[in-house]
């Protein structure tokens, strides 16, 4: 049986994210839509949500394999994308970071693109790859969390 073609994304998820982050804050210079009124709130929290996705994106990254096997381990043993994850919380703390509501409003838009555009390509490779090893090892770890 000759191996399935690989995944081809409708965007590469670094540029999905930070396309509609950089929307979502030129939005906010034309027209502000503050999450706090105080802004060291949001700075604050911002910067631990960039912190703890930028922690988790190095530790995705250093456990990650070229599609040689299913990685199970390290982060992939919680979440079957913690590298997608990983940008998420950092798009979600640069917002908080500063202070702008748009790119919350814009991140469903994100995520949505992300699952229909990739992730769901993505896992239609994988399962044809892998078969009965990547359909078991979806029932044991969720996409997200």
């Amino acid at each position: 049986m000759p191996e399935p073609a690989p995944p081809k994304p409708l965007v590469l998820p670094p540029l999905l994210y930070g396309g509609f982050l950089a929307a979502g804050i030129i939005l906010h210079l034309i027209v502000p839509w503050r999450a706090f009124g105080r802004w060291g709130i949001g700075l604050a929290a911002g910067a631990l949500l960039v912190a703890a996705g930028a922690a988790l994106l190095v530790w995705a990254v250093c456990t990650f394999q070229p599609v040689g096997g299913i990685v199970e381990h390290g982060p992939y043993a919680h979440t079957r994308n913690p590298m997608y994850l990983a940008f998420a919380l950092v798009y979600f703390g640069v917002a908080l970071a500063v202070n702008s509501l748009w790119p919350v409003a814009l991140l469903p838009v994100v995520l949505g693109t992300l699952h229909y555009g990739v992730i769901r390509i993505e896992e239609s490779y994988l399962e044809a790859r892998f078969g009965d090893a990547y359909a078991a090892y979806r029932t044991r770890v969720r996409r997200w969390l």
